[in-house]
């Protein structure tokens, strides 16, 4: 993930992980970009600067391992730019509990809460607040990472896709050769 994007909110989380101290939280930010050293020196500012680390880039199994010793992955985004959200269905692919902005693609992608929990954007004490009901909640945690994961086999398995994308090219040929 390109941490470079401001509408991505890591200030947000940065900011709410100081709200998260009692048990105090840590903070794994996965990703690069040139805002990483301001994220950090905000952490510093805030005092949680030994809570926050940056691992850089990860992919395949070393973002798997990370996604699943996770216990909630956050994404905070402000505004409808985060179209997708491919990091909450990677999360949820691990059963990993999420919490999201309600925003663009989190907001389809988790609809109701079931699946994780949506906060309003930009919102700090929100998310801390939703993250820390999923750290002092084991059972909320398992159910909506055992929901994201579910949600995640039903709707983005490549195989269906496929499938679901053969069936509307058919469909459409059929249409044109009417």
């Amino acid at each position: 993930m390109d941490l470079t994007s401001a509408w991505k909110g890591v200030d947000v989380l940065i900011r709410a992980l100081a709200l998260l101290d009692d048990p105090p939280a840590r903070l794994r930010l996965v990703g690069t970009g040139d805002a990483v050293p301001g994220l950090l020196k905000l952490a510093a500012e805030l005092g949680v600067a030994d809570r926050v680390e940056s691992v850089g880039a990860l992919d395949g199994p070393a973002l798997v391992r990370e996604l699943q010793s996770a216990a909630v992955l956050a994404l905070p985004s402000l505004t409808e730019a985060e179209s997708f959200g491919m990091v909450l269905v990677e999360a949820m692919a691990c059963a990993t509990p999420v919490v999201a902005s309600a925003v663009g693609g989190p907001k389809y992608i988790l609809g109701d809460g079931e699946a994780g929990l949506l906060v309003p954007p930009g919102d700090v004490e929100a998310l801390a607040a939703a993250c820390r009901r999923l750290f002092e909640d084991g059972v909320l945690a398992d159910r909506t990472g055992a929901a994201g994961r579910s949600l995640v086999e039903q709707r983005y398995v490549w195989a269906d896709q496929t499938r679901r994308f053969v069936e509307l090219f058919r469909s459409m040929l059929a249409k044109d050769a009417r």
